[in-house]
């Protein structure tokens, strides 16, 4: 375990927010911050917000109440409309609370009551449409349909799809085998993604008449940001809106779960920990079909 920090002194954190010095005041307490960069980043946006609506509305830090409280969450359902920043940014006041009381500078953690917005899986969870991946295969190139088919019919993950290899495809690319996947699954091929491989080997110069094969990785992209850098300009390209990677394998759960109208099996295909964890899917699939 890493070592326990030192809290900075309250004398100093108190004399700060007299002064109305928050931004110091949040350097000091950041100390306190567990995580990546990032997370503390984005920790400290919450709190800086938090301090500047304190300050807007004439209230204080150490003396919240119950109240207060939920003023400032009213506030934040006016200012955002998202449930996942309003949600976001209570988890971080929250965090700033634990700390202060941690630090003996206040009794009680104020916002720990208090309630955010519901945001069920199934509202949160993105995926393309099957008009918008239509578009996207129309406007893509040979490397890109077959990337978008991968995500779509197969739900390859980001770290499946960029170790995935011209050996791994078996029996004339009807299947593939997934070597990062627990078990090393076998997946039937779309005949749409037959094709599209049969193009992408055609351009890597295979000629299996005179023994040359493609070999090696099947795309060339280095790591997750490239492969978000592509998606990304293909959907600017087919004016759709860009929604990740991820939105592939999602589409994919809804579109293998409406097939075969088994979870289980579903659930089996991508590779995910059980039936529950695709509740959020078959929540989408009964949507779909109430509509």
């Amino acid at each position: 375990m890493p070592p326990t920090l030192p809290f900075p002194s309250p004398q100093t954190l108190r004399l700060l927010l007299e002064r109305e010095q928050d931004n110091e005041f949040i350097d000091v307490l950041s100390t306190m911050l567990e995580g990546s960069p990032v997370t503390k980043k984005n920790v400290m946006s919450g709190w800086r917000l938090y301090l500047r609506w304190v300050r807007e509305e004439g209230r204080g830090v150490l003396n919240a109440d119950q109240a207060q409280a939920e003023a400032y969450t009213a506030w934040l359902k006016l200012e955002y409309q998202a449930p996942a920043t309003i949600n976001n940014r209570l988890v971080q006041v929250r965090k700033m609370y634990r700390l202060l009381l941690q630090g003996g500078l206040v009794e009680t953690e104020v916002f720990k009551a208090t309630h955010g917005v519901v945001n069920p899986a199934d509202e949160r969870r993105l995926y393309y449409t099957e008009e918008e991946i239509t578009r996207l295969l129309a406007h893509g190139d040979v490397g890109e349909r077959l990337l978008v088919l991968l995500g779509a019919h197969l739900g390859l993950t980001g770290p499946e799809l960029l170790t995935l290899k011209f050996d791994d495809f078996r029996n004339d690319d009807q299947e593939v085998q997934l070597q990062r996947r627990l078990g090393k699954p076998v997946l039937s091929c779309s005949k749409e993604i037959q094709l599209a491989l049969q193009q992408v080997r055609h351009r890597e110069g295979e000629r299996p008449l005179f023994g040359f094969h493609a070999s090696g990785r099947v795309f060339e992209y280095e790591n997750d940001m490239q492969l978000r850098s592509v998606v990304f300009m293909l959907c600017k390209k087919a004016n759709v809106l860009y929604k990740g990677w991820r939105s592939f394998r999602n589409y994919a759960g809804i579109k293998m779960l409406r097939e075969s109208r088994d979870a289980r099996k579903t659930a089996e295909q991508l590779g995910i920990g059980g039936r529950q964890a695709l509740n959020p899917t078959v929540r989408l699939v009964k949507k779909g079909k109430k509509k």
